[in-house]
């Protein structure tokens, strides 16, 4: 039994190359895809993350605002009331304000300080 060989010409050669030549960039694509399918997977958990956080964040900011819109109206309400709790013989009744601008102080565990004359 005699075997025929065919004889490979250039052509041939040029058709293996480039189904040789496909194959490798198939290959080359299958692992890009696969390399941006992971990198989509870790930026789409990154942007919840992300979005999670901004939530948290500007949750503890309007805390932060109600704090201190409530010290503010505090300050206002102390501010406007009469000198209550005067701990001082000349219990004159006055206002904060009028106290401060006419010199008086107050300290830290809330006794005035009269001016100094």
């Amino acid at each position: 039994m005699m075997i025929f060989r065919r004889n490979i010409t250039n052509s041939d050669q040029q058709i293996e190359a480039k189904e040789n030549s496909l194959a490798y960039m198939i290959g080359n694509l299958e692992n890009a895809i696969s390399y941006l399918t992971e990198k989509v997977s870790y930026l789409t958990a990154a942007v919840e993350n992300l979005k999670e956080e901004n939530i948290e964040t500007t949750n503890n900011l309007y805390e932060l605002e109600n704090m201190i819109q409530s010290v503010d109206n505090r300050i206002d309400i102390l501010f406007n009331e009469k000198v209550a709790p005067v701990k001082d013989p000349d219990e004159s009744g006055m206002t904060y304000l009028e106290a401060v601008k006419s010199g008086w102080s107050m300290t830290d565990d809330g006794f005035w300080i009269p001016p100094e004359k």
